[in-house]
């Protein structure tokens, strides 16, 4: 597994690069959901490369909790229906 360069975050994982609307789009998603939890520091998001796996994580300042990270994937899955997601979260 690839590393993250947060302590706590919420990661999106699929087979290709997301474009800039789709990264705001991630971007809200989680923070709906994760209020107050976003990292206010002007990089909370980052993205890396792992073979064909794109990895998007956003920094948060906590943990999320399993519900919250499932809210924050079902939304997702509605917005990118023709891709395999999957997100991990610490």
């Amino acid at each position: 597994m690839i590393n993250s360069d947060f302590e706590h975050y919420f990661r999106l994982s699929l087979n290709r690069d997301l474009t800039g609307l789709e990264e705001i789009t991630l971007f809200v998603a989680v923070s709906k959901v994760a209020v107050g939890q976003i990292l206010s520091n002007q990089r909370n998001m980052g993205h890396k490369i792992d073979v064909t796996t794109h990895h998007y994580d956003i920094g948060l300042s906590t943990s999320i909790n399993t519900t919250q990270a499932e809210t924050i994937f079902s939304n997702l899955k509605l917005t990118f229906p023709n891709d395999n997601i999957e997100y991990s979260i610490a």
